[in-house]
This record gives C-alpha cells, sequence and structure tokens, in this order.
C-alpha cells in the first residue's frame, strides 16, 4: 500500500527536506503516530489515496498557483499532524480532515487530458447539446457505484478533448438498460450522473456531475460547472455546487423566468420552496414559498402558507394564510 505524498510531506516537514511527488511511502516503516493510523484503516488510506490524486491533478493545473498551493499543504499538513496526534480517536480527526480538505479542494477544472486512454472511457453522448462527455473511473457493473474520476468534454462531432476535469468523487447511477443516468431531478429518487441546462441564464450550455449524496437528508450532491465564453472552457461554481448540499436534491431550472429552484424540508411537516436569480454567476434566493404544519400558524390542526419575497434588498411576507389540514391534505 502506497501512501504518496502526504506521508512523504510528513517526512519532509520533520527534517526541512521536501522529496519528489512521485516518491510513496512503505508502511513497514511507520513511525509516526499519524503514519500508523492510515497504515492500520483501509478507509484513511483509500483518503489518503484520493487526497493524493486530487493534489496532483491540481498541480498539473494549468492555471494553478502551484507555489501557493504547495504552500497551503504543507500548512494543512503540519496543521493536521498537530491536531490529530494530539487526541485519542486519531483516525476520525484525519478522516474529518483529509473529507475536509478534498472538499477545500474541489474539481480540477484544467487537469492535463494527456496520460487517459479515453477510448476506454464510459461515452456520456446525450447529456448536454453541442458536447460529449468521457467519464474514466474505475469501471463497476453495479447499478450504483462511486470513486475519482476524470471527465473528458469533447464538442460534438470532435475526437479532440477540449478540456479534462479531475473530479475528487463521482456518484454514477445506471438505468436499466445499464446506461448512465442523465438529466434526472427527480426528488427522493436517483438523479443523473451529469445534468445540463443553461443554469446561469447566458445562452451558453452548463452541466453538473453528482459528486455523492452529500445533500439535505442523504440527498444527491452536485459539481456545477459553468461555461466561460471568453475563455472557451467551463469553470467550477461552488455557489452553484452548494445550492445541492443545502437542499433536497438538484436545483429545477426555469429558463422562462431565469430562476434556479430549491426544495427543502424540516422533518415531516415544514417544507420550503425557494427561487433564485443569478447575477454574476451568484445565485441569489428572491421568493420563499412555505409550507408550515409543525405548528408555524399558531393552531392546532391549521397549516401556515406563506410567500415571502425581497424586496428592494428586504424579505417582505407578501402573503400569509392558515388552511385546515384536511383542506390541504385530506385524510391523511
Amino acid at each position: 500500500m502506497k501512501l504518496h505524498l502526504l506521508l512523504i510531506l510528513a517526512a519532509g516537514l520533520a527534517t526541512g527536506l521536501m522529496p519528489a511527488l512521485a516518491a510513496s511511502f512503505d508502511c513497514r516503516k511507520a513511525r509516526s503516530p499519524m503514519e500508523e493510523a492510515i497504515c492500520a484503516n483501509g478507509d484513511l488510506s483509500a483518503l489518503d489515496d484520493q487526497l493524493n490524486a486530487s493534489y496532483r491533478a491540481h498541480l498539473g493545473d494549468t492555471e494553478q498557483n502551484t507555489t501557493a498551493l504547495k504552500t497551503s499543504q504543507r500548512a494543512w499538513l503540519r496543521a493536521v499532524r498537530q491536531r490529530c496526534e494530539a487526541v485519542d480517536e486519531i483516525a476520525d480527526c484525519l478522516s474529518d480532515a483529509y473529507r475536509e480538505r478534498l472538499e477545500n479542494l474541489g474539481p480540477a477544472t484544467n487537469a492535463a487530458p494527456q496520460g487517459h486512454d479515453w477510448k476506454l472511457a464510459l461515452r456520456i453522448g446525450n447529456a448536454a447539446p453541442g458536447y460529449d462527455f468521457l467519464l474514466d473511473m474505475q469501471p463497476c457493473a453495479e447499478q450504483t457505484c462511486e470513486g475519482p474520476a476524470y471527465l473528458g468534454i469533447q464538442r460534438k462531432g470532435s475526437n479532440h478533448v477540449m478540456q479534462a476535469i479531475y473530479l475528487p468523487n463521482v456518484f454514477l447511477t445506471r438505468q436499466d438498460n445499464g446506461e448512465p443516468l442523465v438529466n434526472s431531478a427527480r426528488l427522493y429518487d436517483y438523479q443523473g450522473v451529469i445534468n445540463s441546462g443553461d443554469f446561469n441564464f447566458d445562452g451558453q450550455p452548463d452541466f453538473a456531475v453528482q459528486n455523492g449524496n452529500r445533500g439535505s437528508y442523504g440527498g444527491p450532491s452536485y459539481d456545477v460547472f459553468l461555461f466561460d465564453a471568453p475563455r472557451q472552457r467551463f469553470i467550477h461554481s461552488p455557489e452553484l455546487s452548494d445550492l445541492t448540499l443545502e437542499n433536497l436534491g438538484f436545483f429545477d431550472v426555469d429558463s422562462k423566468r431565469k430562476r434556479l429552484i430549491t426544495f427543502a424540508k424540516s422533518g415531516c411537516c415544514y417544507h420550503e420552496k425557494s427561487e433564485y436569480i443569478v447575477k454574476a454567476n451568484q445565485p441569489l434566493a428572491v421568493k420563499r414559498e412555505i409550507e408550515d404544519a409543525a405548528g408555524g400558524s399558531g393552531e392546532p390542526e391549521m397549516v401556515l402558507l406563506g410567500t415571502e419575497e425581497l424586496v428592494d434588498g428586504k424579505w417582505q411576507t407578501t402573503s400569509s394564510r392558515k388552511v385546515p389540514f384536511k383542506e390541504l391534505y385530506g385524510d391523511q
């Protein structure tokens, strides 16, 4: 088992020397509590390999400030060693730290396309108009599987990979016919590995890749990518990606009204529908519709239905009424 960059960095920090990135660590020579904890835990070893791959992909990103990246990685490692080696549950501490670092690094949107046999990748040609996607990840035959991946993007009719993106994790769902599920945002169900649309309403196709099930109530979460016309490539949007973490699955796109729509809940009896406009690629909530059957009405057997809207930068209640349970839900 190789522990790659992170444990090599640990040795480098201790001696003041930073070895080559291609070096690996032999678990038989583990010395520090951090090294021993990773060697003894398969999940931590996998996280170490995953973070190493993500870090290398970012180092190869043509638009990355590699000096700043190396500095931040060393600082992160130093802080993690100090914090986690001082607690009893070192494995839990390391697991949390690794996952947080992977989240902070995010996708590498300008990864080198060389070194991949794209002919062996899973081709997805029905997800977005004008583009084909090549998903290079560990093959699997199950209905669902996940793991790190490279995503190659081609224009329709071209064999040239115009952009390669490294994704720390991709969650893939297959349909009954074995083909990848795409462009599906059904609530409380599997959703598309790739969903496409014009998310910022600039007339250019954008797309999102499911990165797991880290949304509200274990729902699907996504990395969202917007097309940057001047640079002729897709860029990662942390802000639109966060909408899928905070709500129930992928957002709806109302192209006519130029709104993104999300759904959220709290327990069984509180539901919220929110609408966003997109300004300078940033989502801005402008309307909320609330269905509160959890006591917000202040009266037994009544449901509060309310609408709030952003007016001149301030939220205002534009409608509010109480409806009997039976009128809204029948005899449920």
